[in-house]
């Protein structure tokens, strides 16, 4: 039986290109060895939000944040 997440995002749209974007600053929304599959099965036009991208913003720690790590889905 696989497990369900919730996952709070925005989708954003700018220059032609639209963004899935996910705040893990507070918490993990997706656990790390399933960051793929979830960006390409949710970036899919043609069966999941569809985007050019998921954009995973996180923390390091802190003091020093990291930028977001863009895991591309289908490209349009």
């Amino acid at each position: 039986m696989s497990d369900l997440y919730h996952v709070d995002f925005v989708k954003s749209h700018g220059a032609g290109n639209d963004f899935i974007v996910i705040d893990e600053t507070q918490k993990v929304q997706v656990p790390e060895p399933l960051k793929p599959a979830f960006a390409r099965l949710m970036s899919a036009r043609g069966g999941g939000i569809g985007s050019d991208g998921t954009i995973f913003v996180s923390i390091h720690d802190a003091t020093h944040p990291r930028d977001g790590v863009i895991r591309h889905g289908e490209l349009g």
